[in-house]
Order: C-alpha cells, then structure tokens, then sequence
C-alpha cells in the first residue's frame, strides 16, 4: 500500500507489514556481548531485555528491511533528544548507546531501559478518565517535543528534508488514497482532506514525536514522563500535530470520546486555535479511517466516523 512504502535506491520498501526472524539466532547473536534476559516478537519489531555487569538496556529490532527506516529514525531522534529532554522537569527519552544491523539489514538500537508504569495499554478500552487529571503534563510534553532540535543524517529516508505544508498535505492524501473507495464514498472521507487543504497553510513548522500516545508513555520518578517509540519523528512536523493524535487515538482506539471532548475543550481553554487544531485532527481522522480499513474484513468505522462528525462541528 502507497501509504506505507519509502523508496530506497530505487526499490520501494514496505515499513508496515512484519517479517520473521529466528529468535533463537537473534539471541545468540546479541550473547556475544549481553546476557539476553527476554526477547519478544512485537509485530513489527523483537524486543527484549540486555544485561551487562551491573546495567540494564533495552533492545529494539526491525524485522525487515523496510522496517529498519524507521526504527533507524527511532534512534536517531533518540540521539538528538535525549540530552535536551534530561534538562527538562518533564519528559525522559531514553539514551541510544548503541546501533547497528543484525544479518546486514535488520536495523537494531540498544537503549537505556525506562522503568514505570504505561499510561495504559493501546487494548485498555475502559473508562480513561484517569488520562485526565494527567493531561496538563501531556499537553506540556507535547509542546516541549516541539522545541527539540532534531538533526537526522543524510542517510536517514524517512526523515530527509521537506517543506511541512506539503508533507502534511500529503500525508493526509496518501491516507485517504489506501483507504477502500467504498469506505471513501460511503463516509465522505474527502470532507475531512477538504479541512486539511484549506487550512494547512496557517500551520507552522514544529518537530514532532509521531506516535505521541499513551501507551507511549510512562510515569517515571519525579513528576516525568516517559516518552518512547519515535519511529515518526520528524523535523518537519506542523504544530498541534502530537497533542491532536493522542486525543485521536482516546476517541477512537481508546473508544472514549467523552474523555477526548474534554481534552479538546481544555486546549481550547489553554488558547489553543480552534480552525489549526480542527486542520490537524482532520488530517488524524483520515488516518483513523485507513487504520480502522486494515483491521479486515469486519472493521467497523463507527468511532472513526463519529470522530470525524465531531471534528467537522468544532
């Protein structure tokens, strides 16, 4: 699916879709120099625990060549933040010590190990009004994200240079086109890009985490949070970008859209702009569609839906 391929010379990879390596060679190759505690296929990624003398680390491997792009991006974002975000009182990114290919293109990084507790799970489907009484800390870690300088290397594919417009507007469209055309037809999706479009050019440039949830997030000693999992970071991100995909992912992931309204009625209180934040929850509604889409052949789209009537009334 167009949505989810990235050209590398002259080949276009799939970042989506997993593929399987042997656990029992990824752990033998990684016992050279760590005592491996744990290893679990996660999807698109095996993760696990690694000891050496006294330290703890995390482990993260992409499971194909595709994959590797972004979990390459995860790194470097890691690199480039986590110093500026250990001079904050509010958020943690853990510290990447080491990075490298495993069988010459599985693309892996050995981090700092965070310890705390997830704000909840992506499958915690009950009430979330607990994520409430801790929005003023997300709210301040997504707009701290944004003051982060993010410098990717040139051999970095995902994250190379564009104009934020642009990319967004794109995005936006790449969503929609792998989206079904019934889906397309049936939900008037094409409402949804007409906000993007019409708005985009009043968003400013901002750096942005890209998978900015809670379940991306834990509490850690000190007030902080946790923040992992940057494989969509980017320099070139538009402003509202994260804070708009957490409450797009408690509408609908979550399943609460009460929870959701709220949040949104809090940032506007906060003086946030109501015509940007509505542009970029538009654009997080075509995604929600296309999300929902790859969930098969039953996929309801009725909490996709009705995200996308409540962002057309705001």
């Amino acid at each position: 699916m167009d949505a989810f391929l990235i050209k590398k010379d002259d080949a276009l990879l799939d970042y989506w879709t997993p593929g399987k390596l042997d656990l029992a060679e990824v752990t033998s190759y990684f016992q050279k120099n760590y005592r491996v505690e744990n290893l679990f296929e996660q999807g698109r990624h095996i993760t696990g625990i690694l000891h050496e003398e006294d330290e703890t680390y995390f482990l993260k491997l992409a499971t194909s060549p595709g994959i590797s792009i972004l979990t390459q991006n995860e790194a470097e974002w890691n690199k480039s933040v986590s110093t500026q975000a250990s001079k904050t009182d509010t958020i943690t990114i853990p510290h990447v010590y080491e990075a490298g290919y495993f069988q010459k293109k599985f693309f892996y990084y050995i981090s700092e190990y965070l310890q705390g507790e997830l704000l909840c799970s992506h499958t915690d489907t009950r009430n979330q009004s607990a994520l409430l009484p801790e929005f003023e800390n997300i709210v301040q870690a997504a707009e701290l994200v944004t003051t982060f300088s993010f410098v990717p290397s040139e051999s970095n594919l995902y994250a190379k240079s564009e104009n934020h417009t642009s990319y967004f507007k794109d995005r936006a469209l790449r969503w929609l086109n792998g989206i079904p055309e019934q889906i397309r037809s049936d939900y008037r999706v094409t409402e949804l890009t007409g906000v993007v479009d019409s708005g985009a050019g009043s968003l400013d440039k901002r750096t942005r985490h890209g998978d900015f949830t809670p379940w991306h997030m834990m509490k850690l000693g000190g007030g902080k949070l946790g923040l992992i999992d940057g494989e969509h970071a980017l320099p070139h991100g538009v402003e509202y970008y994260d804070i708009a995909y957490f409450i797009q992912r408690v509408f609908v992931v979550l399943q609460n859209p009460d929870v959701a309204k709220q949040m949104v009625v809090l940032l506007l209180s906060k003086g946030y702009d109501k015509e940007k934040l509505r542009t970029v929850l538009a654009a997080r509604g075509v995604g929600g569609y296309l999300d929902v889409s790859l969930s098969g052949p039953e996929a309801d789209f009725s909490l996709a839906n009705e995200f996308q009537n409540f962002v057309k009334t705001l």
